[in-house]
């Protein structure tokens, strides 16, 4: 117990890569979700919109992933983002599809293909090691290892579970570690919005903060001075 204790907090020590640099993530009720959460920043009195650099979203949607023709559907999430999210995110890549030699390339073709994914570490088998997740999810590619340095492409099919719309998926880089997000095939909103015939749930929101700015006082309720 006490090695996985200095394990996580090592992992959780590097504050950058575990965040990919945002600052503050924000959720709304799906019931009264908010839809455009940087106008609603920039409409809300007391709030200094100069304050907040990047306010980017992200939804998370269980699907069913299959690689090839004849390989078995099991459940995953797919984390869509936007074109901020794509535009700032620091998360290191540590299998680079080849052709790629930056983790910025990569993050590049996934804002400029629609199709192209990133996937986590949890999905991709080791050479040394059982990559387990207890209560996880149980799908995983086969063709590339952690321990690789580069990879071929990767296409998967998609599934939505409720409409049965399917969509391909190409991978073309794992994560170096664990992200905020937890588990999943990270991939363009216009993805998503190009092949399910119903509109996204409610975003989650990954903000920037401006240099300076401290994360508790922005994160804090606005309260009108007395």
């Amino acid at each position: 117990m006490a090695t996985l204790f200095k394990v996580n907090d090592l992992i959780l020590s590097d504050t950058e890569q575990f965040t990919g640099g945002f600052d503050l993530r924000v959720s709304s009720s799906s019931s009264n979700p908010v839809e455009d959460l940087s106008r609603v920043i920039t409409t809300q009195p007391g709030v200094r919109r100069a304050d907040y650099d990047v306010v980017a979203s992200q939804v998370s949607l269980p699907v069913e992933l299959r690689q090839g023709e004849t390989g078995r559907w099991a459940g995953y999430l797919v984390q869509a983002v936007d074109e901020a999210y794509l535009e700032n995110i620091d998360y290191d890549i540590s299998v680079k599809a080849e052709g790629y030699t930056t983790a910025a390339e990569i993050w590049e073709a996934v804002r400029e293909h629609r199709g192209y994914a990133v996937v986590d570490r949890y999905a991709v088998p080791s050479r040394s090691t059982n990559s387990i997740m207890i209560g996880g999810p149980d799908f995983k590619l086969s063709g590339v290892y952690l321990e690789d340095e580069t990879m071929q492409p990767i296409r998967v099919s998609a599934r939505e579970p409720n409409t049965g719309a399917t969509f391909e998926l190409t991978i073309i880089g794992v994560l170096e570690q664990s992200a905020l997000t937890g588990f999943g095939v990270v991939t363009s909103q216009e993805t998503l919005e190009k092949a399910l015939p119903f509109e996204m749930p409610a975003p989650t929101y990954f903000i920037r903060l401006e240099d300076g700015v401290d994360a508790g006082q922005a994160s804090a309720p606005w309260r009108a001075p007395s």
